[in-house]
């Protein structure tokens, strides 16, 4: 990870290993992050990823099996070694944080509406709202 950019890492194995339903190094890349002094504007952009990690965890078709296996290690609270609870929604939506519990509790997405040109395929239109804001 860069001193100038700490979300680097964690924005190319989102943005080029979840996106086809890979990230080998997803939840430590994400585990460093919340150990650092982010500024307000980092602490966004994460946010923004963290919802397209949520989004492809719920909705995608096809995902590595590794990413599915929860860590029992770490607690409920970091999120991202729960992704197989995720997916099959058992994970405790009150210990996310609450842009990520909007997506989680949509029951409904917007699959019809196509993606621009220059934002991440993404499924639900709460992901497609925050991407566009960045």
């Amino acid at each position: 990870m860069s001193v100038a950019d700490p979300l680097r890492g964690y924005r190319e194995e989102v943005g080029f290993g979840l996106a086809v339903g890979d990230g080998p190094f997803l939840r430590q890349t994400r585990q460093r992050l919340s150990t650092l002094a982010l500024t307000g504007a980092q602490q966004t952009e994460l946010e923004h990823i963290d919802t397209w990690v949520i989004d492809e965890i719920l909705y995608a078709d096809e995902l590595e099996s590794f990413l599915l296996k929860d860590d029992p290690e770490h607690p409920l609270a970091e999120w991202w070694w729960h992704l197989g609870a995720l997916r099959a929604r058992t994970y405790p939506a009150d210990l996310l944080p609450p842009v990520l519990r909007r997506i989680y509790r949509v029951e409904d997405r917007d699959a019809q509406q196509p993606d621009a040109p220059d934002e991440p395929s993404c499924h639900s239109t709460i992901v497609k709202e925050t991407w566009r804001r960045l």
